[in-house]
This record gives structure tokens, C-alpha cells and sequence, in this order.
């Protein structure tokens, strides 16, 4: 709809949108770093060894999916992008369900410890202070809340 360009800068802009959705699969090792620090107590050393898988997987899967998308890259009415019905909507789902998968177990998680720790100590009241499981909670939601607006309106 009123738009200015042709066949490659369609392809190029296509192109770039596709490569963005490497965001959300860096979300994605970003959840899984605080799921080993928080549930897993994973030091900083021991994420070293990961560190650049968590960030060459993702990085690679953007790439490669922008690349393997340039034949489907056509007009979509508001702008270009991988006209493909199946797979660019697909993998950004999963990105999303995994974040929020790990993020409710992460609550869940910081929940039971709390719990149980209120049992040792003999009290369970925390009345005047923010619990941890709180904390943890609106950290999550603000996290997810941010992630939502920004892919859900992709889908």
C-alpha cells in the first residue's frame, strides 16, 4: 500500500525483519542463564563455559533463518517480510512459550524455597517485608510484559 521500492529492496527489508527475530531467540538463553543462576546456582565460572553457546546458537539460528527465508520474502500489504505461512511464526512462539515456561518455574521455584524456609525458621510471617517470591514475580512479569508487547503483535 503506497509503497516505494521494488523485487530487492523488498528482499532486503524482508531480509532485516527476519534477522530481528534473532532477539527473541537471545531472549530465550537469557532465560535459561537465570534459570541456571537462580534454580541451579550456577557461579559465573561455570556460565563461562556456556557463555558463548548461549549466545553463538541463537545468533546463528537468526542468521540462518534470515537466509533460508530470502526466496519467501515478498510484500505482506504494510511492509516486506518472509511470506512463508509456517515457519518464521512458528519459531517465534516457541520462543515465547519457552520464556514463559521458564519464568513461571523460576517464580515456582523461588516460591517452594521461600516456603520451605519459612518452615525452618519457624514462622512463615513476613509481614512488612516484600518476599523474595514477590520480588521474583513482578521481575518476571515486568520481563515477560516487555517481551509480549514487543513479539505478540509479530504473531
Amino acid at each position: 500500500y503506497q509503497s516505494v521500492g521494488n523485487v530487492a529492496s523488498c528482499g532486503v527489508q524482508g531480509f532485516l525483519i527476519q534477522l530481528g527475530t534473532t532477539s527473541a531467540y537471545v531472549n530465550v538463553s537469557l532465560s535459561i542463564v537465570y534459570s541456571l543462576m537462580i534454580k541451579y546456582s550456577w557461579i559465573k565460572e561455570r556460565l563461562n563455559g556456556i557463555k558463548l553457546w548461549l549466545f553463538i546458537c541463537p545468533i546463528t539460528i537468526g542468521i540462518g533463518l534470515a537466509f533460508a527465508g530470502i526466496p519467501f520474502y515478498d510484500n505482506v500489504i504494510l511492509w516486506c517480510n518472509n511470506s512463508a505461512s509456517f515457519w518464521p511464526e512458528v519459531l517465534v512462539a516457541i520462543a515465547i512459550m519457552t520464556i514463559t515456561v521458564i519464568m513461571i518455574d523460576l517464580c515456582f521455584y523461588v516460591f517452594q524455597v521461600e516456603r520451605k524456609t519459612a518452615r525452618w525458621r519457624g514462622t512463615s510471617d513476613v509481614t512488612g517485608t516484600i518476599s523474595k517470591t514477590e520480588r521474583v514475580f513482578w521481575k518476571s512479569f515486568y520481563y515477560l510484559v516487555a517481551f509480549y508487547l514487543t513479539w505478540l503483535p509479530y504473531l
